[in-house]
């Protein structure tokens, strides 16, 4: 439909160029002088204008907005005109991937059934979205094991550079990444940067350096080069850890962990899958009668452990 017309203005112009260039020489080089100009001129006043104007909408109506949002969308949510968003406020990691997300409030649960948990996971990322800086900066607190409480302190360090490489087939390639942004914030006292943190955080906020060398990442083929707030250079490969302190970090050897090994035979209706179902759902009930069960079976069998 568009194209014979977008044809046709493409023609005309052309023949009216020729036209004017061969009969009115000295005229048209004045008028295409002057259009020029003019057309010039009123793109640059538009793109003041609009500078202008974006400025004007970030100061006074975005704030608003963000304000409005905060107090309208609950109560949307309350009456059934938008949808519960939910909160991934503790999330389960297993290869660099979230298997699994929880409430905050389903942390005492989670408590219960911790032996159940062994081996479905590698680190767990907790993501504070109660206490949100002014900035939208959001804490992120990263756990070993299924922790006790959700308490945790903001580090005083920071680092002046983080840069990793990584092998690839021909050359070595170097990414400088922050552990820090206007939206996350990982230095937070007790914080460990070991290789499953690591996939976890490229896959999370770098996402085309996680594609890019996943046959690497999944490996652990890297170098973490940082320099910290003290100058002080620090050098991780995936056999060492990045502990964060208040004032300074600490490197350290990589350990695995040790899980218990259950039979599973032993008690096929009863494993981690389906108590986490349960939970999903919020059928605590349902939930509770898994946990006595699987609790009975485990008093059935015997305890091994097994490194991974």
């Amino acid at each position: 439909m568009y194209y014979p017309i977008f044809t046709s203005f493409i023609i005309g112009t052309i023949i009216t160029h020729e036209f004017l260039r061969q009969y009115y020489p000295e005229e048209y080089k004045i008028y295409a002088f002057v259009v020029g100009y003019n057309s010039l001129y009123l793109f640059s006043k538009f793109q003041i204008f609009f500078n202008k104007f974006y400025k004007t909408i970030e100061i006074h109506v975005i704030p608003f907005y963000d304000e409005y949002s905060k107090k309208i969308y609950p109560f949307l949510e309350e009456i059934g005109l938008k949808e519960k968003q939910i909160r991934k406020d503790i999330k389960l990691v297993k290869n660099g991937m979230t298997t699994k997300f929880f409430k905050k409030d389903e942390l005492e649960f989670l408590k219960r059934l911790k032996p159940h948990f062994d081996g479905t996971f590698d680190i767990i990322v907790y993501t504070d979205y109660d206490n949100v800086a002014e900035n939208g900066k959001m804490n992120k607190v990263i756990y070993s094991e299924i922790p006790e409480n959700l308490e945790y302190n903001v580090a005083n360090t920071s680092f002046i550079l983080s840069e990793i490489f990584i092998d690839n087939s021909d050359a070595q390639c170097s990414y400088k990444i922050d552990f820090s942004s206007e939206k996350y914030n990982y230095f937070v006292v007790g914080n460990k940067f070991c290789r499953h943190f690591i996939t976890y955080f490229l896959r999370k906020h770098y996402n085309h350096i996680y594609k890019d060398h996943l046959k690497q990442l999944m490996e652990h083929d890297y170098v973490l080069k940082i320099i910290d707030n003290n100058v002080n250079m620090l050098d991780l490969c995936k056999m060492k850890v990045l502990k964060i302190n208040g004032e300074d970090c600490l490197v350290e050897d990589f350990k695995e962990k040790e899980y218990r090994v259950y039979e599973s035979d032993l008690y096929p209706k009863f494993r981690v899958e389906g108590v986490i179902n349960a939970l999903e759902e919020s059928n605590k009930e349902e939930s509770e009668k898994l946990y006595e069960s699987v609790k009975m079976s485990e008093s059935n069998m015997d305890d091994s452990y097994v490194k991974l």
